[in-house]
């Protein structure tokens, strides 16, 4: 991608950056009930009446007796205009009591419910609500705030007045769910690198930097790991390093056979043991649990 094997912190944000944009599915309910219509403003065949409540309600304007919600999440990603003010939320995730009216930036509607049913995590920001009905009725009934001096003007005055009734918020959850895909779950794209036993293969790269093949038997343990760590090798010559969570080298050393490095008093978190023979150049890397 890059044309060239070197490895820079742009670099790796950019990758991760555009990793994290691909992971959205567009095989959901509503994908296939949109493939089957002319537009979004009617209904789907494969909806429910209660989906097709919420769809348009979605799609409708407060005046015309919607709640407006594709105004700021529009169709097909479902994600926020990046031009947003704040949403009414002005606290700080994890520090009670402080204050953020800057932009609110939030990520796609699309799978906020697992296929399962369950939400995927807590909601807005700050991770204060923890189901989407709480949601809509914070948008549904938005009291102005005297500390808040930027809040976004479609969510202001009359034409924020939803008035939503139970069963119009209940059909935009329902809504909501048609969001739901499966890729996202299932597709081997998205999964866990690692191999059971906290290995991973790293492949070639068109560069031919690394060399495929079996590499040395080695064994990172224990795992999850508390204090002291033991790396058991069979004998040659190697590079290991040893990074945190957030990629920061935390011990480099270059070693013939067995070795142990020590995490007592590092952070909980998960960190990577990666080997590089230096005979034939190839590179392996195990997961480790620090606890």
């Amino acid at each position: 991608m890059y044309g060239d094997p070197q490895i820079t912190e742009i670099r790796m944000q950019m990758a991760l950056a555009q990793f994290v944009r691909s992971i959205q599915s567009f095989d959901s309910k509503f994908d296939v009930g949109r493939a089957q219509v002319a537009s979004n403003t009617v209904s789907f065949p494969n909806f429910t009446t209660q989906e097709n409540l919420g769809k348009s309600l979605f799609f409708s304007p407060p005046p015309m007796g919607g709640a407006g919600c594709f105004r700021c999440h529009a169709a097909p990603e479902f994600s926020i205009d990046p031009a947003s003010l704040n949403n009414g939320v002005i606290g700080k995730a994890g520090q009670p009591g402080q204050i953020d009216l800057t932009n609110t930036k939030a990520p796609s509607l699309r799978d906020l419910i697992n296929p399962n049913g369950t939400l995927n995590g807590p909601l807005l920001h700050t991770g204060e609500f923890t189901s989407l009905m709480q949601v809509l009725n914070h948008y549904n009934d938005l009291t102005a705030n005297p500390l808040n001096t930027n809040l976004d003007h479609r969510l202001a005055g009359a034409m924020h007045d939803l008035n939503l009734t139970q069963v119009q918020k209940e059909a935009i959850v329902a809504f909501l769910g048609t969001l739901t895909g499966t890729d996202l779950y299932t597709n081997e794209k998205w999964s866990d690198p690692f191999d059971p036993d906290g290995s991973i293969t790293i492949l070639p790269s068109s560069s031919g930097t690394f060399t495929l093949g079996t590499g040395p038997v080695w064994k990172v343990f224990p795992n999850p790991a508390f204090g002291s760590v033991y790396v058991e090798i069979e004998p040659g010559d190697y590079q290991l390093n040893i990074h945190d969570s957030k990629g920061g080298l935390i011990h480099s050393a270059r070693i013939s056979g067995n070795s142990t490095f020590d995490l007592t008093g590092k952070p909980t978190g998960i960190y990577s043991c990666t080997l590089l023979d230096l005979k034939t150049n190839q590179r392996f890397v195990k997961k480790l649990v620090k606890k």
